[in-house]
């Protein structure tokens, strides 16, 4: 409501007003802002004086005057201007998980790997529920409409959290934006990185540095993301590895893919380590397309292949 009246306030200041997402970029249509569009435009507010500036590429909606900016952009120049030597994959794990701040997906998928698979699960998931920085990201009640309180799920998601924090390194600040690339040499540990993306509602294609970390150390991926994430990574020149594991969760809309991820990590977990090891040298090309895609990769490249070109 504080955000609303702001907004008021300014567009009768000025006539005119912008809202800059930053670094948030969901798909607009599944949030509540349509709504409080229709109400300010039956009051007589003219919303196409009301301008969004987004980092969702596949943004649609019209009630106001949406500008795309690809602002993960500078999360990949940053990676492909990090000096960084990659190391010989030395696989001690299956799975890699890291999760500082939580979603629904990120705490239903950390909840399976901690209480199915966390011995072959490389895992961090900071919660606290002492931090202000947490207290509201927990979605705990969202699992609980989603599952019911007798699931499996809710009672896993309760088991993590009697055992968080789940800390890969001490003294972490929050968010912890600096320490986001040092986790990199963790990547060496295992093989799949389970990647959670920020925005995986609706419409919606905008990587972070969750994504980009995976490519740039050379590690397969599994992301949990918005429907068609996949689909759309290809566009750019990627490739993914439906030759390996079951890949159709990506078709699924949000929450619905939750459970094809999982059915795809018992997959992977099931295979022998030799297996394991032997799969990773065999997809290497792969990686190495991945890898050498990402640090070619330009804002016009992107802007050019989806969304609309700036």
């Amino acid at each position: 409501m504080c955000k609303a009246a702001e907004i008021v306030h300014e567009y009768n200041l000025h006539g005119c007003v912008t809202i800059d997402l930053i670094m948030e970029s969901p798909d607009l249509s599944s949030t509540e802002l349509p709504e409080f569009f229709n109400y300010l435009s039956s009051t007589g507010v003219d919303c196409k004086k009301i301008t969004i500036l987004t980092g969702n590429l596949l943004e649609s909606y019209q009630g106001v005057n949406v500008q795309i900016m690809p602002h993960f952009m500078y999360e990949l120049k940053d990676l492909q201007e990090l000096k960084y030597t990659e190391a010989d994959k030395d696989i001690q794990f299956y799975f890699g998980c890291m999760v500082s701040r939580t979603t629904l997906p990120r705490l239903d998928l950390s909840s399976y790997l901690f209480c199915n698979h966390s011995e072959k699960t490389f895992q961090t998931f900071h919660w606290q529920h002492n931090s202000d920085y947490h207290k509201t990201h927990l979605e705990l009640e969202k699992l609980l409409e989603l599952y019911g309180p007798t699931s499996n799920e809710f009672a896993d998601a309760i088991t993590l959290l009697k055992h968080s924090p789940l800390l890969g390194e001490d003294n972490i600040v929050y968010p912890p934006v600096k320490q986001k690339y040092d986790i990199l040499p963790w990547y060496n540990k295992f093989f799949i990185d389970i990647v959670c993306e920020t925005w995986y509602q609706g419409n919606n294609f905008f990587l972070t540095e969750k994504f980009w970390r995976s490519v740039r150390t050379k590690t397969p991926f599994i992301v949990q993301g918005p429907q068609n994430v996949l689909t759309n990574l290809k566009k750019l020149g990627f490739k993914t590895f439906s030759n390996y594991w079951d890949e159709g969760y990506q078709e699924d809309p949000s929450y619905y893919n939750l459970t094809e991820i999982k059915k795809t990590i018992d997959y992977v977990a099931r295979k022998p380590k030799s297996e394991i090891e032997s799969m990773y040298k065999d997809m290497y090309p792969i990686l190495e397309h991945n890898y050498e895609t990402m640090m070619n990769l330009s804002c016009n490249d992107i802007a050019q292949t989806i969304g609309k070109k700036k």
